[in-house]
């Protein structure tokens, strides 16, 4: 199991994960606990789950600077709170597999992400 905590205040957050053999989720907690939004391995794409966390005043930035020619891949998800955590868990059938599943929850990354320049 790993975590982090986000706040919207200094930007939208962008989680990713790298998937492997072994079962993963994320879970998306607004501050207080609430679940808000959870996806599993089965969702990634070429091995990769990427999330974008933002209020609905940033999509509406980023909405209005994107190239409407060019499609985004982002997964994107409007928090109801400007805080809040992710919990990434890692399931290991095995003890031998321990290792890899603690690798895999502590790769997951939650960062600032920028917000498109204007055109």
């Amino acid at each position: 199991v790993g975590a982090c905590a986000y706040n919207l205040r200094e930007g939208p957050v962008r989680i990713s994960a790298r998937t492997g053999q072994l079962f993963q989720s994320l879970s998306v907690h607004a501050r207080g606990g609430t679940v808000f939004y959870a996806i599993t391995d089965r969702a990634a794409v070429r091995g990769a789950l990427d999330v974008v966390l933002l209020t609905g005043a940033q999509l509406d930035e980023i909405l209005a600077r994107e190239d409407e020619d060019e499609v985004s891949r982002d997964v994107r998800v409007i928090s109801p709170a400007l805080e809040g955590f992710v919990i990434v868990r890692v399931l290991a059938s095995l003890p031998s597999q321990r290792p890899e599943a603690e690798e895999a929850a502590r790769s997951v990354a939650c960062t600032i992400d920028t917000l498109p320049e204007s055109r």
